[in-house]
């Protein structure tokens, strides 16, 4: 149970122990007295990331209130909890003008972030900003709303490296076939080459025979082949 609001001395020390035990209360009535108060900016960010641990909305509301943005970094939780990816994708959300848009590592990782999450609104408004452009390889794998939002990537956005890139992870997601679809129903160039003149089909047969996929990924490699034939 949580102790007597009034009685906590606010000291950082007594917020660790409160944020290890989840005491949300104890850890809100801290922070209401100043507990963060004073702290260098890296002491406040570390702070500010365990503090996200506890997915609290309140928390969050009284943080949201005191400093102009919110590190991206505090949205890196452990994403194989179901429950960390829906706190964060609802934060994000919530939150989204806490964000600092303008600085290019805090988009990067915003960038890789949202891709985890599944936040399609955040991806494509960062590729609309032209930002972490250099992580736009992880749509491929992404949640399907993400996915798509690869139709918003101009053409030399990216390098052809990071294309065919990008093609890989999408053929070899469990639903490879579709996201291959999608991407020729958008017209897009899948059998683009890169500096050694090989293209998607071509790396994904080498890993096929690398890592011995399933026959579905062959099955992937085959349907590749034949839309290269109709389209040539």
């Amino acid at each position: 149970m949580s102790s007597k609001n009034s009685d906590i001395t606010a000291t950082t020390e007594n917020l660790e122990s409160a944020i290890d035990r989840y005491r949300r209360e104890d850890v809100l009535a801290m922070l209401k007295k100043g507990v963060l108060n004073g702290l260098s900016d890296d002491k406040t960010e570390y702070f500010y990331c365990r503090l996200a641990t506890l997915r609290s909305t309140e928390i969050l509301d009284y943080l949201s209130k005191q400093k102009t943005y919110f590190p991206a970094k505090m949205m890196q939780l452990d994403f194989d909890t179901s429950q960390n990816r829906s706190f964060v994708l609802d934060a994000l959300e919530k939150y989204r003008k806490k964000f600092n848009l303008s600085d290019d590592e805090e988009c990067d990782l915003l960038f890789a972030i949202a891709c985890s999450v599944g936040d399609a609104r955040l991806v494509k408004n960062l590729i609309r900003k032209k930002k972490a452009a250099n992580y736009y390889p992880l749509i491929g794998s992404a949640p399907f709303p993400v996915f798509i939002q690869v139709s918003q990537i101009a053409a030399g956005a990216i390098s052809d490296d990071q294309w065919l890139e990008l093609y890989l992870s999408a053929f070899t997601s469990r639903d490879g076939s579709a996201r291959m679809d999608y991407m020729l129903r958008q017209g897009m160039d899948l059998f683009r080459k890169n500096a050694e003149g090989k293209n998607a089909a071509d790396l994904l047969e080498e890993r096929i025979q690398s890592y011995r996929y399933g026959s579905k990924k062959t099955g992937a490699i085959r349907k590749f082949r034949k839309s290269n034939y109709c389209l040539s």
